[in-house]
């Protein structure tokens, strides 16, 4: 995690058909050269991961791009299973992209690599293909930064410089934070009756996660989202949002 200013960081990006919100778990499997690259690097320095869903629109070097706001998420869990990593994630806070880094390779060549190559392989193809190629952008290591003297290493993996954003502001007003506990009692009447729970145990059970969430602050509203919220697009909408009251309306 490089610090180009005093208010922007650079992170690794990982583009995926999910959004995370903040204090969400979720379980990824990582097969792919450039997020393994990714994972060692993340795994190594102890830096976050910056979860956006993807943007097929706006492609970066022949990758779907991200969105532009995300959530950086801490690995809490690794486990190696022969040539694929499974970790868990958590999501921590929301930002904003100011500018992507480009990785270092474009999509594979499905004829060149018919399977999956190392991380090791690929970057000693590229530095073979910088001493027989005419030198190009597409063939540095670095990138420039705006604004700054430093150089920014590129990885096979995207990279971007953010910026955080602040937490929700503000507070449910009653009408809005009743509505949204009646929507979230329903929720779990529905979950532990599919579950068997007994009745008694059912409404004790009822109270104590309504009790959990009483405060309808951020947290308590993320955490809700993060379990009623299946649509990625709605998520997103969400992660966008700078108030409460407004988050709730989208």
């Amino acid at each position: 995690m490089s610090q180009v200013a005093s208010k922007s960081i650079i992170i690794p990006i990982f583009p995926l058909e999910l959004v995370l919100l903040p204090g969400e778990q979720q379980q990824l499997r990582v097969f792919e050269p450039r997020y393994k690259q990714m994972l060692d690097d993340c795994l190594l320095q102890n830096e976050p991961i910056g979860l956006c869903l993807t943007d097929p629109f706006a492609p970066i070097f022949g990758w779907d791009g991200p969105n532009l706001h995300g959530t950086t998420a801490r690995i809490t869990y690794h486990e190696e299973q022969g040539l694929d990593h499974f970790i868990e994630i958590q999501g921590q806070r929301r930002f904003r992209i100011l500018r992507i880094i480009k990785p270092l390779l474009p999509p594979l060549d499905i004829e060149k690599y018919p399977t999956q190559p190392t991380v090791q392989k690929l970057l000693e193809d590229f530095e073979k293909d910088k001493l027989t190629q005419p030198p190009t952008l597409e063939l540095s290591n670095f990138q420039d930064c705006e604004d700054s003297m430093e150089k920014v290493e590129k990885k096979l993996y995207l990279q971007a410089e953010i910026e955080f954003l602040p937490e929700l502001e503000g507070e449910l007003i009653p009408e809005s934070a009743e509505r949204l506990l009646m929507i979230w009692s329903a929720f779990l009447e529905a979950l532990g009756n599919g579950i068997g729970l007994k009745d008694e145990i059912l409404d004790d059970w009822i109270i104590s996660q309504k009790a959990s969430v009483a405060n309808a602050d951020a947290s308590s509203f993320w955490r809700m989202a993060s379990i009623l919220l299946h649509d990625p697009w709605a998520k997103q909408a969400l992660l966008e949002s700078e108030e409460i009251g407004e988050a709730l309306e989208e």
